[in-house]
């Protein structure tokens, strides 16, 4: 089971929001967006394509397979402590990406947006 606050699914308004404030990035299917255990660099929003969120249970590695507009890590990037899950592109994966500096003015809207 995912941690709590882990994934926020967004509407397309939501999106929206975060899609001047940020950059667009491309990853190749196989490309692995942030790994269990790193600290965050910032704000990734899924916006299309198929990743897969990896953890350990149980001593096996579990898979999770999202393809919807997702948030990912938030928590972690508001708490400033490491991922617990790794995410690997299925197919070739579109993300808004706001680096950690920048996304500081946002704090306040984006936790009503976890809300």
């Amino acid at each position: 089971m995912l941690h709590e606050g882990f994934l926020k699914f967004l509407s397309p308004e939501e999106v929206a929001f975060w899609i001047p404030h940020g950059t667009t990035e491309i990853y190749p299917d196989g490309n692995t967006i942030f790994y269990q255990g790193h600290y965050p660099l910032g704000l990734y929003i899924f916006t299309q394509g198929l990743i897969a969120v990896e953890y350990i249970k149980a001593r096996k590695t579990q898979q999770i397979t999202l393809g919807t507009p997702t948030m990912l890590a938030f928590n972690h990037l508001i708490e400033s402590t490491p991922n617990k899950y790794t995410v690997r592109c299925l197919k070739p994966s579109h993300f808004i990406f706001l680096p950690k500096n920048n996304i500081r003015p946002f704090l306040k809207s984006a936790k009503s947006i976890q809300n």
